[in-house]
């Protein structure tokens, strides 16, 4: 975590502290729950809630990092990215731990953790929309600074990325690294350049932690857009002459998401 902002670190000791409160209520509201199901057993012992958490946690928190989900530009950015961030932590958290339970021949209490995974997003979800609002009080909206645009081009950026944009005409190193040094910016949009002046605008962004965006040149070409791979060291724009209709797109989505959760379900018995 060296070059975090002493609000990402809270916020991600704040979601740890979520889990481990999702835990003791999910252990709380055990008993008046199995009143109500029968097939509920009442009482787990101590030994699954603590597997649970050694097994969940690291996993939550790797996955939770690279995700970017604890970093302020994620909490100032578009309310939807933060709230994919934060299903798609949940989901390679319970994958990773239904993985491992299995292999490992743990048993645990699938109400439990079914019961643990619903209270933690309900709550991670109401600390997320509450750290947003902390996160815009004390740092502001997210901006972006672009360098080398027009004014027209810059405010499409603005509506394309969900952030605020400041315009950096000067193409300078040292230009930018005074700007960035002032603080305020959460990522910098560059223009296709040489290698060399990319390279010292690239180097300003990585010295303040800034993520640095830059463009490449694609052809306009009756193609569905690129993508962007690399291979090594270059970064290629891949061109596909084919690509799959949005109706055929959705129902591959949803047989991949289906059969996800049926293989889930199956190791879930495996668990008691």
């Amino acid at each position: 975590m060296t070059g975090d902002k002493p609000l990402e670190r809270a916020v991600l000791l704040q979601d740890v502290a979520v889990l481990l409160l999702s835990l003791l209520l999910a252990h709380w509201l055990r008993p008046p729950l199995a009143d109500l199901l029968p097939g509920l057993k009442p009482v787990v012992p101590a030994e699954q809630y603590v597997h649970l958490l050694l097994v969940f946690l690291p996993t939550w928190a790797l996955v939770a990092e690279r995700l970017d989900l604890h970093r302020v530009r994620t909490l100032t950015g578009p309310l939807v990215e933060l709230l994919r961030a934060l299903l798609w932590t949940q989901a390679w958290g319970t994958l990773v731990l239904a993985l491992i339970l299995v292999a490992a021949q743990v048993n645990l209490n699938r109400s439990l953790i079914g019961l643990f995974l619903t209270v933690s997003t309900l709550l991670l979800t109401t600390a997320k929309l509450l750290q947003r609002a902390w996160a815009f009080r004390t740092e502001g909206e997210a901006l972006a600074l672009v360098l080398g645009a027009g004014e027209n081009e810059a405010e499409a950026i603005g509506r394309w990325r969900g952030r605020r944009v400041e315009r950096l005409a000067s193409l300078e190193p040292e230009a930018l690294r005074r700007r960035l040094q002032a603080g305020g910016v959460d990522e910098v949009l560059l223009p296709p350049a040489d290698r060399a002046t990319l390279r010292g605008l690239v180097e300003a962004c990585a010295e303040v932690g800034a993520t640095a965006l830059v463009a490449v040149d694609r052809m306009d070409v009756e193609l569905p857009p690129p993508r962007a791979e690399a291979v090594g060291p270059t970064l290629y724009l891949t061109y596909r002459t084919h690509e799959p209709e949005l109706p055929s797109r959705f129902v591959k989505a949803l047989i991949d998401r289906t059969v996800g959760l049926m293989m889930l379900v199956m190791t879930l018995p495996l668990m008691l």
